[in-house]
């Protein structure tokens, strides 16, 4: 379909946001689009609002949304490059702006710094806190020390943390510059001082990107949003794309004021994207019920359905509702015709509900995945040689990508590690296929096929040179490592965790984010679950910011659903110490009141 064609068939809130010609806010609630506003907008821009050779950078969040904008775009004819940055926020800090101006900046060295492996930083933040004896573990405390970090970047106030949990982050901060490395919240910190310390940067920043887009503005912290400030006052247009209910990444300094900022900021337009293609108005109502407000989406205008909430009352006992949701609903909605990947089972978090949702899934005869639990390191690029398998296994597998659109981490990774420009993809798409062309077979061993695979595509090489990418090179070699144990038998125990067709989805609600599914059901709602247990049962029953993240989080479970959701609790369950909880959530009494149902 041509740009004109694909943007003709949007609705009026989605062109008016491409076709703005000033910065832009798009508030984008579930299922309303987003993805085809922010594509279209860019190619928009390239193709007819950027003459050459400047161009358009796009952030987004993930290396799977990195993926999927790519994939979109070349739809369009449109492919990374000169003129178009698509990467994560720490890609462009580090790849188009430290990398390229820190020397012109006067600060050499830190162009020249070492990306940070993951052993490296946890040694690191080890040595940090022995020295200020805190005794914490720092796989614990890595959380609490990004907040700090992020406070500290952007000079917020830090009278709520621990002075000695202060001191530590400093400690940090000084073993990374005295080492020479820089991790990846460290390439936003020094990125935005760069822009804040050197105006010669901003403008040359400007003049090769006269439009930044962000996607999932909500969640990507104050560092970022310091940097988009800083690139705006220097003439930068941002389209910022988002939704503030949906910010449900606190703990890592995510805070849906930095959107808000900008919704209200007289420069920017606001444009919010007004119906929900995913979920029939039923759904909708319960999801405005569970956020306790009410924002005016609408249903697809198409959709003859309203959609399903089921209230699902069990006995006392987390056990009961396991049962209920694995041994009644899922053998039933099987049986009914529903495809057992488009059932999700979503959980709060490690706790005794997700413990008596697997032991229940151990002994029921159902496909299903279990995501989180790995038997190997698990990054962008070890997901990509997953579906490698799966594609040379089966090339016509229902739940995996074409050859066409696997190639495309690979052409991005010998970019990123300066392949010779006179080298054509069609070379490299041939290189790939010969790589992936070795007549396996799923009980064939996984070791020779990863050595086949690795050398023949060079990737410790390309991982090397290009640098910014240590646990990669770190997870590749780990998974070497393991098929020489033998701890990955064959090629098809590898490829089953990239596979979900087929299967029932048992994940958490933060790794649902951005997914749909036909049917979801959400057990384990009791409060001190969902929402979590905070100081003591009356301060429990007031509204704190941590109940309304925790709404936030419950109403990203809930909006997955395109069909049917089913809410599980019981009037008590015990909890991990042993002590019987008294009470189902709030959030469903809340649901039932305003869609009318019996609790």
């Amino acid at each position: 379909m041509s740009l004109s064609a694909a943007i003709a068939a949007l609705n009026e809130q989605q062109r008016d946001a491409i076709i703005h010609e000033g910065n832009t806010v798009v508030l984008a609630g579930p299922g309303s689009g987003k993805t085809d506003t922010v594509v279209l907008k860019v190619a928009h821009l390239l193709t007819q609002e950027v003459r050459p050779p400047r161009g358009v950078a796009c952030i987004t969040f993930s290396a799977d949304a990195v993926r999927e904008f790519t994939i979109r775009l070349r739809r369009q004819g449109l492919r990374p490059g000169p003129r178009l940055f698509l990467g994560t926020v720490h890609s462009f800090c580090l790849t188009r702006i430290i990398r390229p101006y820190a020397r012109l900046a006067g600060v050499a060295e830190l162009a020249e710094r070492t990306v940070a492996s993951a052993p490296e930083r946890g040694r690191l933040l080890q040595r940090a806190l022995d020295s200020q004896d805190v005794s914490e573990n720092p796989a614990y405390f890595d959380t609490t020390l990004g907040v700090i970090r992020k406070a500290l970047a952007c000079e917020e106030s830090l009278d709520s943390f621990d002075p000695r949990h202060v001191a530590v982050a400093h400690d940090y901060e000084e073993s990374l510059h005295r080492q020479r490395l820089i991790d990846f919240d460290g390439m936003t910190f020094e990125a935005l001082r760069l822009l804040q310390t050197d105006s010669a940067t901003s403008d040359l920043l400007v003049a090769r990107y006269p439009w930044v887009a962000v996607d999932e503005y909500q969640d990507l912290g104050g560092p970022l949003h310091k940097i988009v400030l800083c690139l705006h006052s220097a003439g930068t247009n941002i389209f910022a794309v988002g939704d503030p209910d949906q910010c449900v990444f606190g703990f890592s300094g995510a805070n849906p004021r930095y959107l808000n900022e900008l919704e209200i900021d007289p420069s920017f337009y606001v444009v919010r994207l007004r119906f929900n293609y995913r979920a029939g108005r039923r759904l909708i109502d319960a999801a405005e019920a569970a956020l306790d407000v009410t924002r005016g989406y609408e249903a697809d205008p198409n959709r003859t359905d309203e959609g399903e909430v089921i209230l699902n009352p069990c006995p006392p006992g987390l056990e009961y509702q396991a049962r209920s949701v694995i041994d009644e609903f899922v053998p039933a909605l099987l049986e009914s015709g529903v495809p057992a990947h488009e059932i999700a089972i979503l959980y709060r978090g490690r706790g005794p509900m997700l413990d008596v949702l697997t032991e229940r899934l151990a002994a029921a005869d159902l496909p299903y995945i279990l995501e989180r639990d790995e038997t190997f390191p698990i990054t962008p690029l070890i997901k990509w040689l997953q579906r490698c398998a799966i594609w040379e296994l089966d090339p016509t597998a229902p739940d995996i990508d074409g050859y066409s659109e696997l190639v495309i981490p690979y052409l991005q990774l010998v970019d990123d590690a300066g392949g010779a420009q006179a080298e054509v993809d069609l070379n490299r798409w041939g290189r790939l296929i010969r790589s992936l062309d070795s007549g396996v077979r799923p009980e064939d061993p996984l070791g020779p096929w990863i050595r086949h695979v690795v050398d023949g595509l060079d990737l410790h090489r390309l991982l090397s040179r290009d640098g910014s990418r240590p646990d990669e090179l770190e997870s590749l070699s780990a998974l070497e490592r393991q098929t020489l144990e033998g701890d990955i038998p064959t090629i098809s125990d590898f490829a089953r965790g990239a596979r979900v067709w087929g299967r029932i989805v048992v994940t958490t609600y933060h790794s649902s984010k951005g997914r749909q599914f036909d049917v979801v059901h959400l057990p384990g709602l009791q409060e001190t679950i969902m929402p979590g247990a905070r100081w003591n049962r009356e301060a429990q029953r007031n509204e704190t910011p941590e109940i309304v993240e925790d709404r936030r989080l419950f109403y990203v479970a809930l909006t997955r659903a395109r069909r049917q959701v089913v809410l599980t609790y019981s009037p008590s369950f015990t909890n991990r110490y042993g002590y019987r909880v008294q009470g189902h959530s709030r959030f469903v009494d809340e649901i039932a009141s305003r869609l009318s149902l019996e609790s």
